[in-house]
């Protein structure tokens, strides 16, 4: 997406975990999706097993005050009442006329994917295979299609059983052509060495570990690859993109790639949320476009920019 309007802007930005008295569902309007994306957030207690410098969940002392540090279990009926409301409140037109999302250009009025995100990973969840498996179902009985889309670092799927569990599911789900569910996942690969992988991930994984995991899960599940594209500057550290970031990068997607990846499509995008952290910053949407382009010049796959 090029120059999006200011009420653009701003809903991009605003991608709140709360909606009413919500504990898992909540809206945004997505600047990758399109419109109206749904998510459902397996951890309200933030819990992650990455700490990625750019996230916009705030895990300082104080953004932690309030928020039970121990796993609660997620109930699988509580999500689908809290989605079954949104849902009538879109198909019923009742949801843009609620602020902010009554801002929302016409183009953007549209119920695009509902999405496995929010405050950690949502992979590691325990519940999240039963989640899933009651979403999948509560979807086939509705006439509006939608995409169900997980968005992950991918690291609960290195797991080879959840992995098949997952892929198994969309498998059954959609047997029958007119019960046919879209769906997609989107694998975040952020550095491909491992001074990257340590200076923006900040997981416990150890990187060599991480990797063959990661060209061993890509062997089985079909997946887009999105990745953040960021600068840091602080008076004693500075990272930017071009240089040997973009090297590795290239050189291990293209590896990949011809090893049999099941990458359909590779998304780059920078901070529209801003992080607890000031020194993260965006790049321009021409910087994108060059790191792109210089990916394309050895890697045959889509890639799409969103500055």
């Amino acid at each position: 997406m090029d120059n999006p309007s200011s009420a653009l802007k701003f809903l991009f930005s605003d991608h709140q975990r709360r909606f009413r008295n919500n504990i898992h569902v909540y809206p945004v309007i997505s600047r990758r999706s399109g419109g109206l994306s749904v998510g459902i957030n397996m951890n309200p207690d933030k819990g992650c097993n990455f700490d990625c410098i750019y996230c916009q969940v705030d895990r300082t002392p104080e953004g932690m005050a309030h928020i039970q540090k121990i796993h609660q279990k997620v109930d699988p009926d509580r999500v689908i009442a809290e989605l079954s409301h949104l849902i009538d409140l879109v198909e019923t037109n009742q949801f843009f006329s609620v602020p902010p999302f009554d801002q929302t250009p016409m183009a953007q009025r549209i119920l695009t994917d509902v999405s496995f995100s929010g405050d950690g990973e949502p992979t590691m969840v325990p519940e999240f295979p039963e989640v899933l498996e009651k979403v999948l179902a509560f979807f086939q009985k509705r006439t509006h299609e939608v995409t169900i889309r997980i968005i992950t670092n991918g690291t609960g799927l290195f797991k080879a059983s959840t992995r098949r569990k997952v892929l198994d599911l969309f498998k059954q789900k959609n047997t029958l052509e007119s019960e046919r569910i879209p769906w997609s996942i989107w694998f975040k690969i952020d550095a491909a060495d491992a001074e990257s992988f340590a200076f923006l991930d900040r997981s416990g994984l150890r990187f060599p570990s991480y990797w063959k995991q990661v060209e061993e899960t890509l062997q089985e599940t079909p997946v887009t690859i999105q990745t953040m594209v960021m600068d840091y500057i602080s008076p004693t550290v500075s990272f930017h993109p071009e240089g040997d970031w973009s090297k590795h990068m290239q050189q291990a997607m293209g590896k990949l790639v011809a090893g049999g990846a099941k990458i359909s499509r590779w998304d780059l995008y920078s901070v529209a949320r801003m992080p607890p952290s000031p020194e993260v910053r965006p790049v321009s949407y021409e910087r994108l476009l060059a790191l792109s382009k210089f990916f394309n010049e050895s890697i045959p796959l889509p890639i799409h920019i969103f500055p």
